[in-house]
């Protein structure tokens, strides 16, 4: 699966994606992928200069205007984000260490992020008996004709 997006949008479509997880809302997604764009532009200075860098005055500024929002309801949701915890990792996105603003790395993925799913159809198959013919017991709905009723995804090529 390919997610299309800008060098600008990269982070916040990451936590976009997994949001579902998180519980964040538009707004908390486009703050953050900004903070976290910021801060991959500061490569390769230090984590601490990177994480000035992304959270000072100057860049917040930037944020707002690029994002075309007013300080007050940027501050509101940046308030949030330092306070409010992330659903299933029990800690807020944005927090302070050692009086420098930094963003909760446990739900940061790194760049070229590779997600391979599976689905386990096991358990099903196993409730399906055969009959007394010795046929497999197929129910409607059970996934028979999923070929025909579900398009699956192609294998991408490398390098694409």
């Amino acid at each position: 699966m390919i997610i299309k997006t800008t060098k600008e949008n990269y982070y916040a479509s990451i936590i976009n994606f997994f949001n579902s997880y998180y519980g964040f809302t538009n707004l908390e997604i486009k703050i953050l992928g900004a903070f976290l764009y910021h801060y991959k532009r500061a490569f390769p200075a230090e984590d601490s200069i990177c994480w000035k860098y992304a959270f000072s005055t100057e860049t917040r500024k930037e944020i707002r205007e690029y994002l075309n929002m007013d300080s007050n309801t940027f501050n509101t949701t940046l308030h949030k984000l330092k306070t409010k915890d992330i659903s299933g990792i029990n800690a807020a996105a944005i927090y302070t260490d050692n009086n420098i603003l930094k963003i909760n790395s446990n739900f940061i993925y790194p760049e070229n992020l590779e997600l391979k799913v599976k689905f386990d159809a096991s358990e099903t198959t196993k409730a399906n008996k055969p009959n007394s013919q010795g046929e497999p017991n197929i129910t409607k709905g059970s996934g028979e004709n999923l070929e025909e009723s579900v398009p699956l995804l192609e294998e991408i090529p490398k390098g694409e």
